[in-house]
């Protein structure tokens, strides 16, 4: 099975504790019984993957895990969910597991554990990407920050694929207090290498050190000729493509869970444009898929994206001609 998207990040076994009575948290020295409970592939370039798999866009993963326990089933889910498990194993490191207790009035306890993710060297990821970079399209990027081993390798990783005319997309993640001015200072060198460029709006500020999202566009575009979409919650998405600021209001939903909402944009504008649509149809498309991912239970699919988005033009029809 050929691959056509290549993203690498770190990636978790997460145990979800769901309805569990954590209102008051977890105390030391007492027992707290719950009931129902999953295990899924977490992680937020694994979620893209995820997504691009129920797109029809053929996905593999690079993460790495521990030669455990943990680790095989992690890559029977991620195998199972239609991604083909690149995995670097290794009896060093123990597979990143979380476990995430989640309350019926929508409180949550969220721990993790495991060595794996912030072991993952450029060494070991290069070797995989060697594997596939003849027949990939696409190269995602995604959570790199949280990939502290791995963030001198990435300019390297990137120059390297779009020589061989691969396409590379970058979500470097949230900006948390143990990133350094180094770590922002690298993804800010990344960006002359990148295609596509996902940040959210909050992420786009803090790294450009920035007040607007215009400013931030004109700050890229010294140093870049990617194609940016800063992802705005609620708002949308607002898009420059060099040239011209283009604004997609989210579709209107009633969300049940917004896991995952950004990283399935990621996967649905990617989609939409090895579908050679235009830049804001490719927004738009990713914004229905956004809908979709948090206002149901099941994955966006290729059929209900072309259903909102036809409900969406038709209603806007409507209101044109009247």
């Amino acid at each position: 099975m050929k691959a056509e998207v290549l993203s690498m990040g770190t990636m978790y076994a997460d145990i979800n504790a769901k309805r569990f009575p954590c209102q008051n948290g977890l105390v030391p020295g007492t027992e707290v019984v719950g009931r129902d409970y999953e295990i899924v592939p977490g992680g937020s370039a694994l979620i893209f993957a995820q997504v691009c798999a129920a797109l029809d866009l053929q996905p593999a993963f690079i993460g790495k895990a521990g030669n455990d326990v943990m680790g095989d089933v992690l890559s029977g889910l991620v195998a199972k969910i239609g991604v083909i498990p690149a995995f670097i194993r290794s009896s060093d490191v123990t597979t990143n597991i979380g476990m995430n207790f989640l309350g019926e009035d929508e409180s949550s306890i969220m721990t993790v554990v495991g060595s794996a993710n912030e072991a993952l060297s450029g060494d070991e990821v290069a070797s995989q990407v060697d594997l596939y970079i003849k027949e990939i399209k696409y190269l995602y990027l995604g959570g790199c920050f949280k990939l502290k081993g791995l963030m001198p390798s990435y300019n390297g990783i990137a120059i390297k694929a779009r020589e061989k005319s691969i396409k590379v997309a970058l979500d470097h993640g949230r900006i948390t207090n143990v990133v350094t001015e180094a770590d922002k200072e690298t993804m800010r060198n990344l960006l002359p290498h990148v295609d596509y460029y996902f940040p959210s709006r909050d992420e786009f500020l803090a790294l450009w050190e920035i007040e607007t999202i215009e400013e931030g566009f004109k700050k890229v575009k010294d140093v870049s000729d990617s194609l940016i979409v800063v992802k705005d919650a609620e708002n949308g998405a607002i898009g420059f493509d060099g040239k011209n600021i283009v604004r997609v209001p989210a579709f209107p939903v009633n969300v049940i869970n917004n896991v995952g909402a950004g990283d399935s944009f990621n996967a649905g504008f990617i989609k939409a444009q090895s579908l050679q649509m235009g830049f804001e149809e490719s927004i738009r498309f990713a914004c229905a898929t956004t809908a979709l991912k948090i206002s149901q239970t099941d994955l966006p699919s290729l059929e209900k994206i072309a259903s909102l988005l036809h409900k969406w033009a038709c209603l806007k029809f409507c209101e044109e001609t009247k």
